[in-house]
């Protein structure tokens, strides 16, 4: 992690238990490693920033792996496992919930949304925990959000959308092109053009018919001036054809009124 500002290594590790867990927070961030740790603990906050640790160390009771079929908006999973320490056995249910507006985040901006729903949610497990309230109500927005999400997951999974968009990214991050804007433009395109999609027909540029405007306008400039410097030719030969007429009468050469 080319970006951490402080590093955190183990150099001693006595008197804990096989399979246990290092965790420390150092301000705002944690992480969290198997013991023995095989690198650092990298942060984003510098020693003086951090101040003072948190430290835990955590042992796994139990682990076991699912299999998420993704088929619905919202599916429901039990998971159970063995207990260590001779605990038996134990049972976790989930509920995966398809949410497309979370799609590209990074893991601030999610922790950020995490706050921002904190205390709704508080409130609303409050109102729903007091006796005589009945079942938690159901996620705002009801059928409504359902069936918008499964519109969205539709629309995605037919036009194959994720993947190809994961496809070209892959493309430009491995490439590094000077220009990744129009690279994507360019693939973006070609997949079109692969799928017979018709091109969208761009609104009309406004500055070529603001450009022939100015044109048609400086022609018709240029004109009017040419026809006045004509006119103002003709009348200057003019006069000057009535000053010889008047030299030649003054000098004799021709008789007055002809």
């Amino acid at each position: 992690w080319g970006g951490a500002a402080m590093e955190v290594s183990v150099f001693q590790a006595s008197g804990l238990p096989e399979g246990c867990l290092l965790s420390v927070r150092a301000g705002s961030t944690r992480r969290q490693a198997p013991i023995p740790l095989a690198e650092p603990l990298r942060f984003p906050s510098l020693p003086f920033n951090a101040k003072q640790f948190k430290v835990d160390v955590l042992k796994g009771l139990g682990s076991a792996r699912l299999d998420i079929d993704g088929a619905a908006a919202i599916e429901s999973y039990t998971v159970e496992m063995n207990l260590l320490d001779d605990l038996g056995r134990a049972a976790v249910g989930l509920t995966v919930r398809e949410e497309p507006s979370l799609c590209g985040k990074r893991a601030c901006e999610l922790k950020q949304l995490d706050k921002s729903l904190r205390p709704e949610q508080t409130q609303e497990s409050l109102e729903t925990s007091r006796p005589g309230t009945g079942a938690a109500r159901p996620p705002a927005g009801g059928e409504d959000a359902l069936k918008a999400m499964r519109e969205t997951r539709d629309y995605a999974q037919t036009h194959n959308i994720p993947n190809l968009v994961q496809e070209m990214l892959q493309h430009v991050l491995r490439e590094r092109p000077a220009n990744p804007y129009g690279t994507m433009a360019a693939y973006l395109g070609r997949l079109a053009r692969d799928r017979g999609e018709e091109a969208l027909e761009r609104p009309a540029d406004p500055a070529p018919a603001a450009s022939a405007a100015a044109q048609a306008r400086k022609q018709a400039d240029e004109a009017t001036e040419r026809a006045k410097l004509e006119a103002e030719h003709l009348r200057l030969q003019a006069e000057r054809a009535s000053l010889l007429r008047e030299l030649m009468v003054l000098d004799g050469t021709l008789p007055p009124g002809a």
